[in-house]
């Protein structure tokens, strides 16, 4: 994010070769982050938040993250008791994450707070400290659509999702159009049924979101399911 350049000085008491080097400061939080209902944690909150990021907690882990549920109270931005003010879902980055400075990763945290659409997951605020890298964003309590159609141990087919899956195909298109019509346009690396959350009330949205369009992707960003990814991006890393 920042810059380093040099200015050539041609001055009677200097040597004619002589160069200022001036490098510019990175940008702080405040000057990064625009999305105004993005908030910004502590650590140490969000940990006893999540229990110490209990298993018992866990809702599910990537290649790159882990996901736990936990509580807090949004306005005062510290953890309660479990079942006391607002069940979040918290997502914790591992070593394993590519490299990013902090300052692209906020870019990136804060476009995704700039979102806003009904089919997609609702970012509440972030994480940034000592190496953490943490994101908290609205609780889905019915899992992932995969929870429903492959039947895991904590979720069982209901009716009412079979009823409601004939629209959860529509909401997600409503997603991805909405994504695809932002600016910059968002393409996405990762549609699959892991990443489409189940509200209360049987409404999908789409979590992870993508990737902007004109940047090239990292092809560590791709996960281990690659015959599931479109052949144009394996072949060129590149999403549209």
């Amino acid at each position: 994010m920042g810059a380093c350049f040099s200015v050539r000085l041609n001055t009677e008491n200097s040597h004619p070769d002589s160069e200022l080097i001036v490098t510019s400061v990175p940008p702080s939080e405040a000057e990064i982050l625009q999305a105004e209902n993005l908030k910004s944690f502590r650590f140490n909150v969000l940990q006893e938040a999540t229990e110490k990021f209990h298993p018992n907690n866990e809702l599910g882990e990537g290649r790159f993250s882990t996901v736990y549920k936990g509580w807090i109270d949004e306005q005062s931005r510290v953890a309660t008791k479990p079942g006391v003010g607002t069940a979040v879902a918290v997502k914790r980055f591992n070593k394993h994450y590519p490299s990013q400075s902090d300052q692209d990763w906020l870019a990136d945290m804060d476009y995704f707070g700039q979102l806003n659409h009904e089919n997609l997951v609702k970012y509440i605020g972030y994480c940034l400290e000592g190496g953490h890298r943490l994101l908290v964003y609205e609780f889905m309590p019915r899992g992932s659509l995969a929870n429903h159609l492959f039947i895991s141990e904590r979720f069982s087919l209901s009716i009412s999702f079979l009823e409601a899956s004939d629209k959860s195909c529509s909401w997600c298109c409503k997603g991805l159009a909405y994504l695809h019509s932002t600016q910059p346009k968002m393409i996405n690396v990762y549609f699959k049924s892991s990443n489409i959350l189940i509200d209360s009330d049987y409404n999908a949205k789409l979590s992870d979101f993508g990737f902007d369009k004109k940047k090239k992707i990292d092809p560590e960003f791709v996960g281990a399911a690659n015959a599931y990814e479109a052949h144009d991006y394996l072949r060129t890393g590149r999403g549209g």
